[in-house]
């Protein structure tokens, strides 16, 4: 009987796959002494191959692991762990949020991810409009804001009562009628920030306001994210590369190097790739068991510079 009927009755299971442990003697004879000359113990399917190590040397599994990574590469085991995807000879470990890469960590940064994970939004009061949005646009947001104001506001006219804040400096502003034009006034308040904030809190342009609000919101709590995110990726340079693709993925810097590192650590063991669930999962068992180190989560600094980038990058998607 050839090899290819061998394997074929091998991996229908039941019967079909009792004889053939039989005429070699063991699961383990048919694929050291028959298949693995062959370079064929990837041929096996490697359910068939669990089931069959049961009970007669399951702690083999992890070495018929490593030979059939040696045939064929890692493409062969995708179907057993969750969240690693192949893309041009590329894999990639598909993480959704933050929560799915905290699972590389020790329990005692839960916390810290929780807090991460939720969105910090400051209110009106903690934000300063005219220096923590105004002041930190490029020179084209302002000459995009000013136009801005100009077309939606420059025919407003405001009177002393339209004012809740600085209203006692800004008599100081209001023409012979007691009245304040925001056309005839634009370069002013775009250089004052009492001016600017007055103009701001009155009725006529709360939703401006609330528009700027949100931007500031979203630009610091994004800069929060991608800071903490690059603490996360420097905490994972020995596994992936630092970037994260197409939102949600991490790209293996060698893959078949993991794998290889997995089942060398449970060579001798049971322990296997049906006991885990994802990459992370095979991190932290690894770690568990002796073979890797307790990660570390990066302590350096989030950068304000991030937020400044994200603000003017998106000034025109919240004010249009």
């Amino acid at each position: 009987m050839n090899s290819s009927r061998l394997i074929e009755l091998f991996n229908k299971g039941g019967r079909e796959t009792d004889k053939v442990i039989k005429t070699f003697g063991s699961t383990k004879n048919f694929i050291f002494k028959y298949l693995k000359p062959k370079k064929l113990v990837h041929k096996l399917d490697i359910d068939q191959i669990w089931d069959n190590l049961i009970g007669e040397d399951e702690f083999l599994f992890n070495k018929v692991c490593l030979t059939i990574l040696d045939e064929v590469g890692p493409v062969y085991f995708l179907k057993k762990i969750p969240f690693v995807q192949i893309v041009n000879d590329q894999y990639y470990f598909q993480f959704h949020n933050l929560n799915g890469l905290s699972g590389f960590f020790d329990d005692s940064y839960n916390n810290i991810f929780r807090k991460f994970s939720q969105e910090h939004y400051l209110g009106e009061s903690e934000v300063d409009f005219y220096y923590d949005i105004y002041q930190i646009l490029n020179f084209e947001n302002k000459r995009y804001f000013k136009n801005y104001m100009i077309n939606n506001f420059g025919d407003v006219v405001l009177n002393l009562d339209d004012f809740v804040f600085f209203e006692g400096s800004m008599k100081n502003y209001l023409d012979e009628n007691g009245n304040f034009e925001i056309y005839n006034n634009i370069d002013e308040i775009l250089s004052n920030e009492d001016m600017f904030n007055s103009v701001l809190y009155t009725d006529l342009f709360t939703d401006l306001k609330y528009d700027l609000l949100k931007l500031y919101n979203y630009s610091y709590q994004k800069n929060l994210i991608n800071g903490f995110y690059k603490r996360i990726l420097n905490s994972l340079n020995q596994f992936f590369y630092p970037k994260v693709y197409k939102g949600d993925y991490l790209k293996f810097i060698n893959f078949e190097n993991f794998l290889k590192d997995f089942f060398e650590c449970f060579s001798d063991y049971r322990t296997n790739i049906f006991d885990t669930y994802g990459p992370e999962d095979m991190v932290r068992t690894m770690i568990y068991h002796g073979c890797l180190e307790e990660i570390d989560l990066s302590r350096e600094e989030i950068p304000t510079v991030g937020y400044i980038k994200i603000l003017n990058d998106n000034l025109k998607d919240f004010i249009s």
